[in-house]
């Protein structure tokens, strides 16, 4: 069964900045959400996302906490006062409760640890205004474009 129009719409409306070093999952996710409507936007470290959101309005962030830049959560501290409107999804490989209690501070939807599923994290950036907690695990994904990291 597809989305209605109106759905499939909103979502469109909708542009999601990946913020993601793994290659393969930034493509798995970039494609899984472009193909349920949304504008999709691949960033693999801190830097290309500050570009990102700098160029065009960014509605939903899905970030990776290990960027190789830095910390993902101290970027999204660094930065929230411009970007307080952002829908911030966190996805993290590892497994400190510190990082969930951080991502919730921050004002984090939803926290996933990898591996999760598509399907809840774009359960999660169809709700921008309710909080999502998931721990729903499994997958993995190559380096798009021409990035500097």
């Amino acid at each position: 069964m597809g989305l209605s129009s109106s759905a499939q719409l909103r979502r469109g409306d909708r542009h999601v900045l990946v913020v993601e070093d793994e290659p393969i999952l930034a493509k798995n996710i970039m494609r899984f959400l472009s193909r349920r409507g949304f504008r999709v936007s691949v960033a693999c470290c801190a830097l290309d996302a500050l570009t990102e959101l700098t160029a065009q309005h960014i509605d939903i962030v899905v970030l990776d906490i290990d960027l190789p830049d830095g910390d993902g959560l101290d970027f999204y501290r660094r930065i929230f006062s411009d970007y307080a409107h952002l829908h911030l999804i966190v996805i993290t490989g590892g497994h400190s409760p510190d990082d969930e209690a951080r991502a919730y501070r921050l004002g984090a939807r939803a926290f996933f640890r990898k591996p999760f599923t598509l399907a809840a994290l774009t359960q999660a950036a169809g709700k921008p205004n309710t909080e999502v907690r998931s721990f729903d695990p499994t997958l993995h994904l190559p380096r798009v474009g021409g990035t500097r990291c």
